[in-house]
């Protein structure tokens, strides 16, 4: 056989195990943890103002932390966000980077555990 006869079959085989291996030498791949009490923005927008304290909690459940005077409620519902991402090239080289942010949804009640008013710090 020819050496320019095997010079396609060698890069038909070449390219053919490039394309099969790429699946092994790169990879990647993301995970999210929440902890605390994360509420969904969908979530908090289903309270409208006028709505009572035990409607809030059947939704969103107990807060995190409640801050109380005389005439207002606030209900603080806080959460830490980790996110870590993974890369790796031939199962050999890593790279890893984490994320963590914070936030929260606040519910503020009037004097006769009323809504007030809802807003989030993501």
């Amino acid at each position: 056989m020819s050496t320019c006869s095997k010079t396609p079959a060698v890069f038909l085989t070449t390219l053919w195990l490039a394309v099969v291996a790429s699946g092994c030498l790169l990879s990647s791949s993301s995970i999210t943890k929440y902890s605390g009490q994360f509420v969904a923005e969908e979530a908090l927008g289903r309270i409208k103002v006028g709505d009572n304290q035990q409607f809030v909690i059947s939704l969103l459940g107990e807060p995190t932390s409640r801050t109380e005077n005389d005439d207002l409620t606030i209900w603080k519902y806080a959460y830490n966000r980790t996110t870590t991402k993974k890369k790796s090239i031939l199962l050999v080289i890593r790279d890893r980077d984490t994320t963590e942010t914070t936030g929260a949804a606040y519910v503020e009640f009037d004097a006769n555990r009323i809504v007030t008013r809802t807003w989030s710090v993501r």
